[in-house]
């Protein structure tokens, strides 16, 4: 099984990378697919100075239960880890583990290490 490591406050999360992440992902946030297009979205609209308004948030709450789900650990655990290393730090470490999950198979994953 795929994993790749996050860092939240000093402590490395070891998160999975398998059907199971991406269906629970699916279940609680939404199709972890669907999540990248709808970031790629905004971007494109950032740039081009345009209002767009995702389909879905990638909000603290949503970035907590992905790893939480990811990782197999408590909400509130991971939560206090995203306080402590500072929230947007720990979002951007939310979306190397989005990468990782959509990226390529059968091969170790780096992302995040």
């Amino acid at each position: 099984m795929r994993t790749t490591t996050l860092k939240l406050a000093g402590s490395e999360i070891e998160c999975s990378l398998s059907w199971k992440t991406m269906k629970g992902i699916t279940e609680k946030v939404a199709d972890p697919v669907f999540i990248a297009q709808e970031v790629q979205k905004q971007i494109k609209a950032d740039e081009e100075g345009r209002e767009y308004e995702p389909k879905v948030a990638l909000d603290t709450d949503a970035c907590v239960k992905m790893v939480s789900i990811a990782a197999d650990m408590e909400e509130d655990e991971i939560g206090e880890l995203f306080m402590d290393e500072g929230i947007v730090s720990a979002q951007a470490e939310t979306g190397k583990l989005l990468i990782a999950l959509l990226g390529e198979g059968g091969k170790e994953s780096n992302v995040g290490k």
